[in-house]
């Protein structure tokens, strides 16, 4: 059998990030295929719970490889994966920001260590008692201040509990049409979030009504939702969003508002932090809205990194945020109150 040539490589990195769900390691080896300047980068993680890396003429041509070895996950995790390489092809994994593996032209695997990355410990998580109840005040007091202000034209809380119900039922219709694998209602789903959350220039609807009710928005996340991966390099970019969920699940059982979750940290971009709110708005505005010609980070970045999101693969970070927040907004929406029936 004939030896690969080897290719003209200058020296270069890639990063890449990933959420650690409730599978580790995953049920099936998961690959991605990069393209670079000459050849392709393949990164995967095996079954075993090793990360790999390869560059090569095709993905099933590799020239220089490496693995690390295999890693134990506890609970949620952020998994930051950085790979580089050095002419004539010297590969480096690094697993949050620490060399995990290294490889040579005469050595394809050279095993390292084994890192855990675990949430915060601690049974009972961080207490949002009393931001939750801060946020249920501040509601109140908006919408007391909305209907004042449209004393004459107001159009009276029956209209805007309508109104939610139909969001409600489209939303679980785009949901449906989306997990059937049709992608492109991605954008009506972003357009429908940004409406019902977002705080930026408007009042969202799913708020407003809650504000006139006095009603909890309770969602449930991880113990430490807002903590964010150590990591002794800083990447250009970094989400730091962990699950959510409309319900109390084993894993997610720290019951967090809607509001304080949307003040979350839900992405750095170098040093600007950008908030869940700030992430819906600018989703809505681009992708669900129009086709704004202003280059924005945050959705730049979502949007082109497909390798963003569950280790199986099944989800790129871009759709699994708006469909997972999809689904607590028909939770909350759908609370089993009469008042917010029609």
């Amino acid at each position: 059998m004939q030896k690969p040539q080897p290719i003209i490589l200058a020296e270069g990195s890639a990063e890449f990030q990933l959420v650690v769900s409730e599978q580790w390691p995953s049920l099936r080896p998961t690959y991605s295929t990069h393209k670079l300047d000459e050849g392709v980068l393949i990164v995967g993680v095996t079954v075993d719970g090793r990360f790999t890396a390869s560059i090569g003429k095709s993905k099933d041509l590799p020239i220089y490889s490496v693995a690390t070895g295999q890693f134990r996950i506890v609970h949620f995790g952020f998994v930051f994966f950085a790979v580089t390489w050095e002419i004539p092809g010297f590969l480096k994994i690094y697993i949050n920001g620490e060399l995990a593996a290294c490889s040579d032209d005469f050595s394809l695997y050279f095993k390292y260590r084994a890192i855990t990355v675990r949430q915060t410990p601690g049974i009972q998580g961080v207490d949002y008692s009393l931001k939750n109840d801060g946020a249920l005040k501040i509601r109140k007091k908006e919408f007391d201040l909305l209907q004042a202000r449209k004393a004459n034209d107001f159009a009276g809380l029956s209209y805007l509990k309508s109104a939610l119900a139909d969001e409600i039922k489209q939303i679980e219709d785009l949901l449906l049409l989306i997990r059937s694998g049709n992608m492109a209602h991605i954008r009506g789903l972003s357009s429908r979030l940004r409406l019902l959350l977002s705080r930026k220039r408007q009042s969202p609807l799913l708020q407003t009504i809650a504000g006139a009710l006095n009603a909890a928005l309770i969602i449930y996340a991880v113990p430490d939702p807002e903590q964010a991966p150590g990591l002794s390099d800083k990447p250009s970019y970094l989400v730091t969003h962990y699950p959510i969920r409309g319900a109390k699940t084993e894993r997610t059982p720290n019951p967090v508002d809607i509001d304080v979750w949307l003040s979350f940290v839900g992405m750095y971009v170098g040093d600007i932090a950008l908030t869940n709110d700030k992430l819906i708005t600018d989703i809505g505005n681009t992708v669900g809205s129009h086709l704004d010609p202003k280059i924005v980070a945050s959705v730049s970045i979502l949007k082109s990194q497909s390798h963003l999101g569950s280790l199986d693969g099944s989800q790129d970070f871009f759709n699994n945020f708006l469909l997972e927040l999809g689904e607590v907004v028909v939770v909350l929406g759908r609370q089993p109150s009469a008042l917010f029936s029609k």
